[in-house]
């Protein structure tokens, strides 16, 4: 198969009762669009809409609703009486360096100083390890609080516990409920049995946050300013961490964002400057999740992710611009590392496939020394290209260190979960995981993986396809509508940012931007500039780009705003495009 292959796109067009939009927005006071949206993302009472449209932090859950969370406050306070060392043991990915800069900044509050240990990526892998475990043994240390990771590490918490260590894992990936639980003091994770917390989409760095919460509420301290600040760390992560956005997550995300823009981290404000972000009005999902986090996730990926603890943590502006440089620079050595490597796996791709039919239900590609901190990126541009899960293995002395991404309908966590006599180690989400994998065992995984996608997986799931949310008129859209729909942020998995049709729209004035096409589109006398990004869909972009001024085309579309030197705009930024009929 070449991998220019391009099989276009479904569109799937919501269907929204009319009667009951109409009747929904008079009561609301919005926009039939708006209600039609709500109506649509499962806010269909009014009270359910409020909430959705204007949370408060009021609507957050109590963190005590976490199983072990209670006993795990107590035991902190007593090693905080007793003067114990305590250590937070962090992931180096986003979500665990933000969450452990949280509860540092919890602890500083507290009046304690914890000391912090990161793993390093490839030289010891993911989660707790015995080799650094012995070593903080000797330290002194007395109380380990993990962050993002610890919910199967059996070996090394058993360890732990018969050598005087206290340890609390806070952590959400997903446990199965036949699963032998760790052998920690206390387990925060609100995917273990028994678990009565409502939100079981949070974020390492999220349940770090209850476990703050919960010890500022047994302590008495009611700061809302220090909360504020430590929601600008917990958005980051939850955003980096492809964290469904509903929900209590949406809330955490959208308080996050309130004051991110202004925010009083040193570390954070000299990441939006190097970001090109500093004059923005104000910052969204999309600024987090696209432009701040991979340049926090390159220090994990190719250095070492102690530099991000330390921008964070940081007082010095000065050193807090000169990390963020470095962080900038490395991930542009990132970005090129990445495009390589990508090339290489869609040339596999390419070698091992003859026709588009013959496209595995998953595909898995195992390359000798690729740099494990960027697999998972490849994985992602793989499953984006091909609407396939991706499991990208590096090979390093006889074992496969793998990352997988996933499609909707599919849980990768799950399917490595049905290969788990095969893989050394594995976890992860539904969307994203990791695994290793001894390399003999690479061609029986791809075996597994596929049958058991093949009985997950309908030819439906896998046909491309872009849901549109409702038919629009050029007529309906103004300023008022785009205020209207900003309510929806912050945008993410779980709640997407809208799109839209509009149909039979005569196509204007083209002009070629840097990875771009820049265009009028006109329909019912009425005009909008439009924005076409090669980035976004290659074929399409083609295309377009050879279809005469005049034609009539379908357009599917978000609604964005050009704001360019104070002078606002709205504008639409096309996914999909068909020839009118």
């Amino acid at each position: 198969m070449s991998v220019k292959t391009f099989e276009k796109k479904e569109w799937k067009i919501k269907k929204h009762n009319r009667e009951l939009v109409e009747d929904f927005a008079k009561k609301l006071n919005v926009h039939p669009l708006t209600a039609a949206l709500l109506i649509s993302r499962g806010y269909s009472s009014v009270l359910d809409a409020l909430v959705f449209l204007y949370p408060s932090l009021n609507s957050f859950y109590s963190p005590f609703l976490l199983k072990d969370i209670e006993k795990a406050v107590n035991r902190i306070i007593e090693a905080i009486k007793r003067k114990e060392k305590i250590l937070i043991w962090g992931d180096y990915d986003v979500d665990g360096t933000t969450g452990t800069v949280v509860l540092l900044k919890t602890f500083r509050k507290l009046g304690i100083e914890a000391d912090y240990y990161i793993p390093h990526r490839t030289k010891e892998g993911y989660g707790l390890n015995l080799e650094a475990l012995k070593k903080k043994k000797e330290e002194g240390v007395k109380l380990i609080i993990t962050v993002d990771t610890g919910s199967r590490a059996l070996e090394e918490a058993l360890w732990a516990k018969e050598n005087g260590i206290c340890l609390i894992v806070t952590d959400h990936h997903i446990l199965k409920e036949d699963e032998n639980q760790v052998e920690a003091y206390a387990l925060i994770n609100p995917h273990q049995k028994d678990c009565s917390y409502p939100n079981k989409k949070l974020a390492g760095v999220g349940v770090a946050f209850k476990l703050a919460q919960a010890l500022l509420e047994k302590k008495g301290i009611n700061d809302e300013e220090f909360l504020a600040q430590l929601l600008e760390l917990v958005a980051v992560g939850t955003v980096a961490d492809i964290m469904e956005l509903t929900d209590e997550n949406r809330r955490i995300v959208k308080f996050g964002l309130k004051n991110l823009k202004n925010t009083q981290n040193k570390g954070l404000r000299a990441l939006i400057e190097v970001a090109g972000l500093k004059d923005k009005p104000n910052l969204s999902s999309y600024n987090i999740g696209f432009q701040i986090a991979p340049r926090i996730n390159a220090a994990g990926r190719l250095e070492h992710a102690n530099l991000v603890v330390e921008l964070l943590e940081t007082d010095s502006e000065e050193r807090a611009s000169e990390i963020a440089r470095t962080l900038n620079e490395i991930n542009k050595n990132r970005q090129e590392l990445q495009s390589k490597m990508v090339e290489e796996a869609l040339e596999s791709i390419d070698k091992a496939l003859k026709a588009p039919q013959e496209i595995p239900h998953v595909i898995v590609i195992a390359k000798e020394n690729w740099h494990r901190g960027v697999i998972g990126l490849v994985a992602s541009k793989v499953t984006e290209k091909f609407n396939r899960p991706s499991f990208i293995i590096s090979v390093e002395d006889g074992e496969g260190h793998g990352s997988a991404r996933s499609i909707m309908n599919f849980n990768v966590a799950e399917a490595l979960e049905s290969a788990s006599e095969i893989l050394i180690k594995h976890g992860g989400h539904a969307q994203a995981a990791g695994f290793k994998v001894r390399v003999d065992d690479i061609p029986t995984l791809e075996e597994l993986l596929n049958r058991y996608a093949s009985e997950k997986l309908s030819e439906k799931d896998l046909k491309p396809c872009i849901t549109i949310d409702a038919h629009l008129s050029f007529k309906s859209i103004n300023f008022k509508l785009w205020e209207e729909l900003q309510l929806f942020e912050p945008f993410g998995i779980g709640n997407p940012k809208p799109v839209f049709l509009t149909r039979a729209v005569k196509v204007k004035s083209k002009k070629m931007l840097n990875k771009g096409i820049k265009f009028t589109l006109e329909k019912d006398k009425k005009t909008f500039e439009a924005v076409l990004w090669e980035t976004d869909n290659q074929h399409v972009f083609e295309i377009f780009f050879s279809i005469p001024d005049g034609e009539m085309i379908d357009v599917v579309y978000e609604l964005g705003m050009n704001d360019w030197n104070g002078l606002k705009q709205l504008q639409l930024i096309v996914k999909d495009f068909r020839i009118s009929q």
